[in-house]
Order: C-alpha cells, then structure tokens, then sequence
C-alpha cells in the first residue's frame, strides 16, 4: 500500500476527530447540567495578568445543576465573577460564604468566601434557542465531515489507479467503516444533547405547572374568604 494513500486516511482521521471533538466542546457549553469543561474558556484578569479559572479558584461540583467557585484569594472574588460572567452570562450568580473546621482546638471558625454557580433553567425561550443552537452545531459538523469525505475520496482516487481490486477494496472499507464510525458517534452526541434539553425542560415545565396550581389556589381561597366576609356583612 501505497504511503500517499495512508496518510491521506490517517489525514480524514484526525479532520474527523477534530470536528467531533469541536462539537462536543460546543455541546458542553450550552449549559443545561453543570459541565466542568463549561468553564475552561474562562479568563481571569488579576492586577494586570490573566490567568485561567483552575489558577485563580478552586471548582467543586455541588449537584447535577451547580458549581462552587472558591477563589484562592478572598480579594479575587470580583474578578473570579467578572471572568465567568464575561463567558457565561446566563450563569446565575450567588456570593456564599462557607465555614471551615478550625484546625487547631480553640480557634475561631474561619468563613471563606465563594462563588455559587446555578445553570439556568430551560423555560420556553431557552428551549428552543437551546434546540436550534443544537441543530445548527450538528449540521455545521455533518457538512464539513461530508466534505471532508468527498475530498479525501476525490484525493485517494487517482492514487490507486495502478494498485490491486483487492488493495482497493480495502481502502474503500476501511474508509467506509471510519465514516461510518464517526457518523454514529456525531448522531449519538446530537441525540444525547436533545434528550437534555428536553429533559430539563419537562423537569421546568412541572416546576412552572406546580407554581400556577398553588397560585389558582391561592386566588381561590382569596375569593372564598371574600364571599364570606361580604355573606356576613349582608
């Protein structure tokens, strides 16, 4: 086999892996759960440097929906919040302050000061900007990968003109089977992301549901009260 048609697969290989792993990286940073790689983009800018959030704080996953943020320093926190502010600003932000054991018998509780991370929910509007973001990101991907495909193929061909039926059968294959591969993994990441989102949204949807039945409630016992009041008066 031929090293120009090797690397030319091993070429599609690596085009594949980087698109798929682009969409992953985008998938990840439409918030529904909290993602830890959600907050690698974050900058941090402290008395003129800017360094990345895992330098500035330390991040703890406190539930499926929230992050705590603890600064290194306590005079960080304005800074810490502006950054992921800056590349997440439907984060929902809360200062908390939490109580350290003291170390020694007789000190005094230390409280440190940190940031409280909430995802935000999915309600109507982020549904389905969520959905359509979700979308777009998959057939972004489909169409480059489809390209690449067609350009790899358009490449390969002339390449294998003087080699065996059998060699080229097996550049087919093994073309065909990586696709197929790449194929399925980019279809379950899309699949698996719109199971998320709706998910989350039907989890909102019971939420807002109980809110509006406690509210009719409420109204109706406001009016019973009244029409008792105004049976009494007559």
């Amino acid at each position: 086999m031929k090293r120009s048609i090797i690397s030319k697969f091993n070429q599609l290989q690596e085009k594949y892996t980087s698109h798929l792993a682009s969409l992953n990286f985008y998938y990840l940073n439409l918030c529904v759960k909290a993602e830890e790689a959600s907050l690698l983009p974050v900058k941090v800018q402290v008395d003129g440097e800017v360094m990345t959030l895992e330098k500035a704080a330390t991040i703890a996953k406190k539930n499926d929906f929230e992050f705590m943020v603890i600064p290194h320093y306590e005079d960080d926190v304005l800074p810490v919040s502006q950054g992921i502010a800056q590349v997440h600003p439907e984060f929902k932000q809360k200062m908390e302050k939490m109580k350290l054991e003291p170390i020694k018998e007789g000190d005094k509780e230390d409280e440190v000061p940190y940031i409280l991370l909430t995802m935000p929910e999915v309600d109507d509007d982020r549904h389905d900007f969520l959905k359509d973001t979700v979308d777009t990101l998959y057939n972004d991907c489909k169409a480059h990968m489809e390209a690449d495909l067609a350009q790899t193929t358009a490449e390969i061909t002339p390449l294998m003109a003087d080699q065996t039926e059998q060699d080229k059968d097996k550049v087919k294959e093994a073309i065909d089977k990586l696709s197929e591969e790449r194929n399925k993994q980019r279809d379950e990441m899309h699949e698996q992301k719109l199971n998320e989102i709706e998910d989350a949204y039907k989890k909102w949807l019971s939420a807002y549901a109980q809110q509006q039945i406690a509210k009719m409630e409420e109204e109706d016992a406001h009016g019973d009260a009244a029409a008792k009041r105004m049976s009494l008066e007559q």
